[in-house]
């Protein structure tokens, strides 16, 4: 699903039950989320949560929450696993300048009708230039005061200049974005309660471990629309799901020329991947130096640091 125009030739719901059929014969353990664009939008959005859930699917979505009312939340209770709604400030006047007048009111409401459901409630954040210093100053009190400190999972992510979003001037600087992550952490999460949580080896960047499907049928191996891996459509379903699980193995870190005999591997992940393919050149070239892992390195100091400091 996305937010541009409709698209007429859109998967149909049958497609995507035999999408759903086809991941389920191949994972043991796997994740559906809705996305948008709005997907309460989408007529069979109740359809496909409730056959992937069949299925063995741990079920999501992302969604504005504007269309939600108590008929939609007892719908969705029992099929959907993790709700997660975008609010992009804490205060209804930076997040209507974003979102449109009035959404900052709607979104409150719509969470406390979530409130004593079964479903994992998060708030999807995007840290932009616009409303980085409200989100420091006033995300905490917002989830105390007017969520009424409701139990919620708060995605902190960074703006990406794609789609719609391509001509906006909103990136933050790493750095800032950074900060303003841990000063949010440091806020909601106290010494008694912070605890650390364990980093498992990187097999590889996480090239195919997401297939992004979209509306049009065009099939990509991560979150990303810049580098499109078949078309779900147009292609046989079994073919597109053989050509990335393909290449995700060529792309694991112990098979990797340049990455197999390195000691970071399993921290680095072998890096993105898409710099390399959207030029044409295969999934084993990797782009590495020394001034990468030194910085890696000093990194993995800096957080060593900041752990044991607790």
């Amino acid at each position: 699903m996305d937010s541009g125009l409709k698209h007429y030739d859109e998967i149909t719901l049958e497609k995507w039950i035999a999408i759903i059929d086809e991941a389920s014969h191949r994972y043991d353990k796997w994740f559906l989320s809705l996305t948008g664009g709005e997907p309460l939008m989408y007529k069979g959005h109740l359809d496909i949560l409730k056959y992937a859930k069949e299925k063995g699917a741990t079920t999501g979505m992302i969604s504005n929450g504007i269309l939600l009312n108590q008929n939609k939340v007892k719908d969705l209770d029992g099929i959907l696993d993790h709700l997660q709604i975008s609010l992009d400030g804490a205060t209804a006047e930076v997040n209507d300048r974003i979102r449109g007048k009035g959404v900052f009111d709607k979104v409150v409401k719509r969470l406390k009708l979530l409130k004593n459901t079964n479903i994992r409630l998060g708030l999807n954040v995007v840290v932009m230039k616009s409303n980085a210093e409200n989100l420091r100053e006033n995300l905490h009190s917002f989830v105390m005061e007017e969520l009424d400190g409701m139990d919620i999972d708060i995605d902190l992510s960074s703006f990406v200049s794609e789609g719609r979003g391509k001509d906006l001037a909103e990136n933050v600087e790493s750095e800032k974005f950074s900060s303003t992550i841990s000063f949010t952490a440091d806020h909601f999460v106290s010494e008694d309660d912070w605890m650390p949580t364990p980093s498992y080896p990187r097999r590889n960047c996480g090239y195919g471990n997401t297939l992004d499907i979209y509306p049009n049928g065009d099939v990509s191996p991560c979150l990303t629309p810049r580098f499109i891996r078949g078309n779900i459509i147009n292609d046989e379903i079994q073919n597109v799901f053989n050509w990335i699980d393909n290449e995700r193995e060529d792309s694991l870190v112990d098979r990797l020329p340049e990455c197999k005999t390195c000691d970071l591997r399993h921290i680095c992940g072998g890096g993105c991947h898409l710099a390399t393919l959207t030029v044409g050149q295969g999934i084993n070239q990797v782009e590495c130096d020394d001034l990468y892992k030194e910085r890696m390195l000093k990194n993995l100091v800096k957080q060593f640091e900041a752990t044991i400091s607790r």
